[in-house]
């Protein structure tokens, strides 16, 4: 558990691919025809989420009040959802002219193709979104890059404050971004199976972390992270839990994003949690686009804005069985 100090959240930002998930919890809402400005460079060496990536960052820079000048100490965390494989629509050239039917022909084809294009292993390096990153914002600070999905979510906000109470850097941005769904890597193509192009929707959310303490008069402030815990198995969670709720109450706003019902339901027992206080991201996971903790956070701020709740607490179980927690504050 990390409770050294109080982290101040002084900007935030999320860009999802649902259009219901926005009108619900807030945030920009992406479709297809959204491009933030990059330079051409750089963007031969993109994945889908950095545009996405590069525009939340920027709005939470923004609200956070740090432009080019005052951030020269600004730490980059970053994770990036997916693992290490392209889309198919990478392939779309090849394809369109082979047209495969099978998975293990596309394999044979895409193999032997000279239609697909020289920067797709740069494009399918999946923790490229922090060079890229760094580079737009031209950022040299402290750094990490991170994957593995709600892993690497809840690992980012704890790299960032471990660095920030060690004074490697005096605010931190934290991001993450990506597509929870990586076709070539999770869907099973069997052969007879028909190819599907369709690439995965992408979301990105970021925000900017100070120690309380650190905070110039007057300095705006989106919410307190009062604690922050991680663990790699839910037995381990409830007994952090346990003792993170005695700061709490039942009266608070308890956000669960738990793929299993059977675990959400296990927490919810746990903390013995009403329902009248309960948001269940489960059913919005696959319009999240970036599920997990950091997610969990933008969803429960804008709560905070819009609610009378003072507090909340954000609990997440992923799909890989990394469990994490957060509390956070309207005011300190």
């Amino acid at each position: 558990m990390n409770s050294a100090f109080p982290l101040a959240i002084t900007g935030y930002s999320g860009l999802f691919p649902s259009a219901a998930f926005t009108g619900q919890f807030g945030g920009l809402c992406l479709t297809g025809a959204d491009e933030h400005r990059v330079s051409r460079k750089l963007k031969r060496y993109m994945s889908d989420a950095t545009p996405a990536a590069i525009q939340a960052a920027e709005l939470a820079l923004e609200q956070a009040d740090l432009d080019q000048a005052s951030r020269s100490k600004l730490g980059l965390y970053v994770a990036q959802y997916g693992y290490l494989h392209p889309h198919l629509k990478d392939f779309i050239a090849t394809f369109s002219h082979t047209k495969p039917g099978t998975a293990a022909q596309a394999f044979v084809d895409a193999w032997h193709s000279s239609r697909v294009s020289p920067f797709v292993v740069t494009q399918m390096l999946n923790n490229n979104l922090l060079g890229l990153l760094s580079l737009h914002l031209q950022q040299t600070a402290d750094c990490a890059a991170l994957v593995r999905d709600e892993l690497a979510a809840a690992t980012a906000l704890e790299e960032a404050a471990f660095n920030l109470q060690q004074l490697y850097c005096k605010q931190a941005l934290v991001v993450c971004a990506g597509a929870q769904q990586d076709l070539m890597a999770m869907q099973r193509l069997s052969v007879g199976e028909a190819l599907s192009l369709a690439a995965p929707p992408v979301a990105a959310i970021a925000c900017v972390l100070q120690p309380l303490s650190s905070l110039s008069s007057g300095q705006s402030v989106q919410g307190v992270i009062q604690q922050l815990c991680g663990s790699f198995s839910l037995p381990d969670l409830l007994t952090e839990l346990r003792q993170m709720v005695s700061v709490v109450q039942t009266t608070d706003l308890l956000l669960l994003d738990v793929i299993s019902a059977a675990d959400a339901g296990l927490v919810q027992q746990e903390l013995g949690w009403p329902d009248s206080q309960l948001i269940a991201l489960r059913q919005w996971r696959d319009q999240m686009g970036c599920p997990g903790l950091l997610s969990a956070v933008f969803c429960g701020l804008n709560q905070l804005k819009s609610t009378s709740y003072q507090r909340f607490i954000a609990i997440s179980v992923g799909s890989e069985g990394y469990c994490s927690a957060v509390i956070v504050v309207k005011d300190y």
